[in-house]
């Protein structure tokens, strides 16, 4: 397998780097190689049509509450995929968004641990960041592995954060030297591996969606910057700006702010940032916890920007129109349980997902939500808890003793038909 992945890192560099004719005939040597590998990656897939649905509550309960499901949105908005690592197994579930049904399940296994996750989708391609550092490229239509590299020897650095910016080759890495303690963001590209540039410190980096992709990255008293994908200073917000997270506006170069208090406890605020910098209008949220989670996300088809948060025993969702003169709300609703935004690469369309009635619910932002049937609560992170068909689920079918349980538990329609997901014992 070794010379395989070898010669897959060189086709697929071959891909990225020749033009014309060439890169054709490098797209077919990297096909052959992906093909080769499946045995090596343990590449399975269903076709699938599930309604999303409710975990049985009979199942061992103290495996499946750790499985969380992490999601990109496709750039044409038609598609979501929901991918768990668990060890070195990744489970991907795809999801049509129009009809709101699972059409296909993959499942594959990577040579290393890829726990704690980062994936997006661009064009046909999905990319998965492990939390070491380690990267793998499927294929959407095959399937078939089309990258891999290895992550950090978990000896040597503690990698705090992975980001992968997506559309470029930009893969950042926030390292923390076991030895000095110290932490500094490094830039590599993504299939070399070539080191590019150090961007000095973060606590956070988030990925601004946008035709454009950019880094939003924060720093303890020091302000916050706007970083190019390939690390360059956009925007330097100081301190005194108190910007907590910024997305795109529909305004071209402008920007939309989330504004925190970072002293003293007080309002949430939302602000239009111009091409200058300057701070427009101010739009506060209702009741707001500040230490409580919220989330911020646009769509450019939509001409909105959407926040999301938590108030003292309620969630809201509030969608606000950009003008040159600031900000306005063109709508606020109260936020269904556990909801939070995908966006797609590019920032023209966001779902938000949630949970109402035990189901997993998906709206598209274009009108103003109904309001919710169940209590409200709010994610914290990208993830929520899946609820049907369960990696799990398909994993315990073939362990001894466990297999009546999981046949009765599993939402997997191929069980019924007497398929199955060859592979997916733990090693």
């Amino acid at each position: 397998a070794g010379a395989l992945l070898d010669a897959l890192r060189t086709a697929r560099q071959g891909v990225e780097e020749a033009s014309g004719p060439e890169s054709s005939s490098w797209e077919a040597r990297l096909a052959e190689v992906g093909r080769r590998l499946r045995p090596t990656f343990r590449v399975q897939e269903v076709e699938c049509d599930q309604e999303l649905g409710t975990l049985a509550l009979d199942f061992p309960r103290a495996v499946l509450l750790h499985e969380r499901a992490t999601l990109s949105l496709a750039p044409d908005g038609t598609r979501l995929y929901l991918v768990t690592a668990h060890g070195r197994d990744v489970f991907v579930r795809v999801l049509d968004v129009a009809t709101r049904r699972v059409r296909r399940l993959v499942t594959l296994r990577a040579p290393e641990v890829l726990d704690f996750i980062q994936v997006h989708v661009t064009g046909e391609q999905l990319w998965i960041a492990g939390h070491q550092g380690a990267l793998l490229e499927v294929s959407t239509v095959s399937w078939d592995v089309r990258f891999w590299r290895g992550g950090l020897p978990a000896e040597k650095d503690v990698v705090e954060q992975v980001l992968l910016v997506p559309g470029t080759r930009f893969h950042w890495t926030s390292v923390r030297s076991r030895t000095a303690m110290n932490e500094c963001v490094h830039i590599h590209d993504a299939l070399s591996g070539r080191h590019l540039r150090e961007v000095g410190d973060a606590i956070t980096l988030a990925v601004v969606p946008g035709e454009e992709a950019r880094v939003f990255a924060s720093r303890y008293d020091k302000g916050a910057r706007l970083l190019g994908s390939n690390g360059g200073v956009v925007r330097t917000f100081p301190e005194s700006m108190q910007v907590d997270q910024v997305a795109s506006s529909p305004l071209p170069g402008h920007l939309v702010a989330v504004t925190a208090a970072r002293e003293a406890p007080g309002p949430l605020a939302v602000r239009l940032v111009t091409p200058g910098g300057t701070l427009l209008g101010r739009v506060e949220l209702e009741d707001p916890f500040t230490e409580a989670p919220y989330a911020i996300a646009a769509s450019s088809e939509l001409g909105l920007t959407f926040v999301l948060h938590h108030g003292e025993d309620d969630a809201e969702i509030v969608a606000l129109r950009s003008s040159r003169e600031g900000l306005e709300v063109a709508w606020r609703r109260w936020a269904p349980e556990a909801a939070h935004f995908i966006q797609d690469i590019h920032g023209r369309r966001a779902l938000l997902l949630s949970v109402d009635e035990g189901r997993l619910r998906v709206d598209t932002l274009e009108t103003p939500l109904p309001a919710p049937h169940t209590p409200l609560s709010f994610a914290n992170d990208r993830a929520l808890p899946w609820t049907g068909p369960s990696f799990f689920e398909c994993l315990l079918r073939e362990r001894p003793g466990l297999a009546d349980a999981a046949q009765a538990a599993c939402s997997l329609p191929a069980v019924a038909r007497g398929a199955r997901i060859e592979d997916l014992r733990r090693a």
